[in-house]
């Protein structure tokens, strides 16, 4: 039979064990003051002149759905390109609106949100109905600003 004195199962498992523990400890923190510091900001940006989307009242070109997916408290209802399908395909299904229907586009706001990166959204806001959606908008900036794509290409004309 095998001995080992305390000081080397001390040396060789616990200590160790104790290490990987505190580093873990310490990842944790600072992962947490990310997550904690995260803040998000919504910017009214619709009379700038980089917006080139019809805006007040405009018509639909395609079939579309407004499907229920909180992205922020103030907008809960994504307007989605319907594909073929009868309802929503992601999130609930809120109201369906047909080709050709009547739609109100209010503002053009850019969704900023921060934690350990920044994310940038576009999203056109406007209702159906007086069900209140919001629409990604295709544009992408780059780090100083400007824009590295901007389409034009929404379902209203």
């Amino acid at each position: 039979m095998a001995f080992a004195p305390s000081s080397l199962i001390l040396a060789n498992y616990i200590l160790p064990i104790n290490r990987a523990l505190y580093v873990m400890r310490k990842f944790t923190l600072i992962l947490a003051f990310f997550v904690v510091s995260a803040c998000s900001s919504i910017e009214d940006v619709s009379n700038k002149d980089f917006v080139n989307i019809n805006m007040g009242s405009v018509s639909s070109t395609k079939p579309l759905f407004v499907c229920g997916n909180k992205l922020d408290s103030e907008l809960t209802n994504q307007l989605v390109i319907n594909w073929g399908f009868e309802k929503c395909q992601s999130g609930e299904h809120v109201i369906s609106i047909p080709e050709n229907s009547p739609l109100k586009i209010t503002k053009v706001v850019r969704h900023t949100h921060t934690a350990l990166f920044t994310r940038e959204r576009w999203l056109a806001v406007g209702n159906f109905e007086n069900t209140e959606f919001y629409y990604y908008l295709d544009w992408v900036t780059q780090t100083d600003g400007t824009f590295f794509k901007q389409s034009s290409n929404v379902p209203w004309r």
